[in-house]
């Protein structure tokens, strides 16, 4: 019983931290006829081929494992690639997700897990699908068909977008998307277990691009409620990343 419950909570904290990097912050229920003065002056940016970031994520309700540190590579339409370390440098866990299938090594338990994402449901709960995954972290919107779309309010130049996903996990992700000049301020998205709410501040700019150091997620299921705090730096962008994924012969 403990064994497997030390599992379930390394996989939550690889599940989770996966879906966290790259929103600007506004809350979904700010009212909106407040003027908005804490985002960043928008840039141009050039689109995201390639993302490598170092993080560190404290929670309060992930059971006994309060903080660790996190190193997440992507390739878009590719891979999410990461490492959970403990904060003295001891690896945890790591992850390779493809938009079909993931490999997870649980260096606790010494075992790998490898399937695609339903069999992640019914192992551990969640439902996630690369499409989201990667919506998330490259500060984008779901691909998917746009449901409603409203006209930007005068005062907060906000509108708001909502889509429902195309891929296999049944989903809706409502983005609120200020112009100008067009940044994405935050997101929620709900899928037929959990609501996730994802707020990010303190933008930072990083290369040509403006990304968050800190991240409030919360995850709302019918029998609990997840919170973590990410903080982000050493941000690389669009440079050619390795994906080494080297298992115990044993």
């Amino acid at each position: 019983m403990l064994g497997l419950k030390i599992r379930k909570r390394v996989i939550n904290w690889l599940l989770i931290w996966v879906l966290v990097l790259a929103l600007p912050a506004c809350s979904l229920f700010r009212p909106s006829g407040k003027q908005i003065t804490d985002k960043p002056t928008a840039i141009d940016q050039a689109p995201i081929e390639t993302l490598e970031a170092r993080l560190r994520l404290q929670s309060e309700t992930m059971s006994n494992i309060n903080e660790i540190k996190a190193l997440l590579r992507i390739q878009k339409d590719s891979i999410i690639w990461l490492n959970l370390n403990l904060n003295s440098g001891v690896l945890v866990a790591k992850a390779a997700l493809y938009p079909d299938s993931f490999v997870i090594y649980n260096r606790i338990q010494q075992e790998t897990i490898r399937g695609n994402y339903s069999n992640l449901y019914d192992i551990y709960g969640w439902q996630i699908d690369f499409p989201m995954l990667q919506a998330i972290l490259l500060n984008q919107l779901l691909p998917g068909k746009e449901k409603s779309k409203s006209n930007p309010d005068p005062f907060t130049g906000i509108e708001t977008i909502i889509r429902e996903a195309k891929g296999a996990l049944p989903l809706s992700a409502t983005h609120l998307i200020q112009q100008p000049p067009m940044n994405l301020l935050t997101s929620q998205f709900i899928t037929p277990e959990a609501i996730w709410i994802i707020d990010y501040t303190n933008f930072e700019k990083h290369q040509s691009y403006q990304f968050p150091s800190q991240t409030d997620l919360e995850i709302r299921k019918k029998t609990e409620v997840v919170q973590i705090r990410i903080h982000c730096d050493k941000l690389r962008f669009n440079d050619q990343l390795s994906f080494p994924f080297n298992l115990p012969k044993n």
